[in-house]
């Protein structure tokens, strides 16, 4: 990847130069074709530690897009009766063939490693006729549906057959498209079909798979999303859609091949463990008083400025590694790494924090 060309810069002023030409490879999509580029978050709001890490990096960067094919979760229309709970499954005797393993809600839910038990939900993936259901118990709970009305949805007009899917290949990953103070990018161990509140990538080859979870595990994984994503959903959450992920910068996998076994090794500790809001990771204390009437509540602990890479790794020994592996194939100073942390902070309380202040009248 090419650094865009700033010309002139100050606290209130950023020029970039960019050819047509450029613009428009960055805003297409792995078809190639042109949807639309990021060039706001990109080149008004990034912070000018991304600027220097894209010049330092160089041809070490790519598109997540270059190394990897990203779509978005399985829209069913009534997410309620395809994503079936395991309770229900069981209740009605669904047959086992016409089930796989389904993650619906990202809220609530935040690992490293998806796991069979780690979910409630079955995805419902029956491609059958009617006549070829007759005497299942899948038909049943189809039925059932349509008593409730699901089958005159506006979603399923002129399909007949409303209840039809094709079963899905699962994603080798699974991203989160509504992010709030939490971020992470779940291995598929389960092969679960998600719902279309998240991302699927699928790698283009097997040993890239370590790799790119570590690179989007990663602060300047993190950084990237803060980036290509859009503050539009309530409370300050941020909303990145298949298109803002193919955009992310990522290390190319290769170049992890002197390190591979640390990152599977770092995955192998992460992998049981919850995901940490950002600022836990990073070691700053949250305010737990419900009636606290800062403006910055719960965040207004929290001094990006006074941050230390010493902080940092106390907080998450384990998370320091997984990022110290992805700094050192990019080439990053200790003073640019805490530049790094720093922006991820500042960036995610921002966003945050203004979302409050809206919503109290400021």
């Amino acid at each position: 990847m090419n650094a865009p060309k700033i010309v002139r810069q100050n606290e209130n002023v950023r020029v970039v130069v960019r050819t047509p030409a450029e613009l428009f490879e960055e805003g297409k999509d792995d078809k190639g074709k042109y949807v639309g580029g990021k060039w706001g978050g990109l080149y008004l709001r990034a912070p000018d530690i991304y600027f220097r890490i894209l010049e330092k990096a160089g041809d070490k960067l790519v598109r997540l897009r270059d190394v990897a094919v990203v779509n978005e979760g399985k829209p069913t229309g009534a997410n309620d009766f395809f994503f079936v709970s395991k309770e229900q499954a069981a209740r009605w005797g669904i047959e086992p063939f016409f089930l796989q393993e389904g993650v619906m809600k990202t809220k609530g839910f935040a690992r490293y490693e998806i796991r069979t038990e780690y979910l409630d939900r079955f995805f419902l993936a029956v491609d059958r006729s009617r006549k070829e259901l007759v005497g299942t118990n899948a038909l049943l709970y189809i039925e059932h549906g349509e008593a409730r009305g699901l089958h005159k949805r506006k979603t399923f007009k002129g399909k007949p057959e409303w209840f039809r899917v094709k079963r899905r290949k699962p994603s080798d990953l699974i991203c989160p498209c509504g992010i709030g103070d939490t971020f992470f990018c779940a291995m598929n161990s389960a092969e679960a079909i998600s719902s279309n509140s998240y991302a699927e990538i699928r790698v283009n080859f097997r040993e890239h798979l370590v790799p790119i979870w570590a690179s989007l595990n990663s602060a300047f994984g993190w950084l990237g999303i803060e980036i290509v994503g859009r503050s539009s959903l309530g409370g300050g959450m941020l909303k990145v859609d298949p298109i803002e992920y193919r955009q992310l910068a990522v290390p190319k996998p290769e170049l992890f091949s002197g390190c591979t076994r640390t990152a599977k090794n770092i995955y192998e500790k992460l992998k049981d463990l919850e995901v940490k809001n950002a600022f836990e990771e990073l070691g700053f204390p949250l305010c737990r008083n419900r009636r606290c009437p800062h403006l910055e509540h719960p965040y207004e602990h929290v001094h990006p400025e006074e941050l230390t890479l010493e902080q940092v790794q106390k907080a998450s020994p384990d998370r320091f590694e997984l990022d110290r592996v992805v700094f050192d194939v990019l080439g990053l100073t200790d003073e640019e790494r805490l530049e790094v942390y720093r922006a991820v902070a500042r960036l995610v309380k921002d966003r945050l924090t203004k979302a409050r202040s809206n919503t109290n009248g400021g």
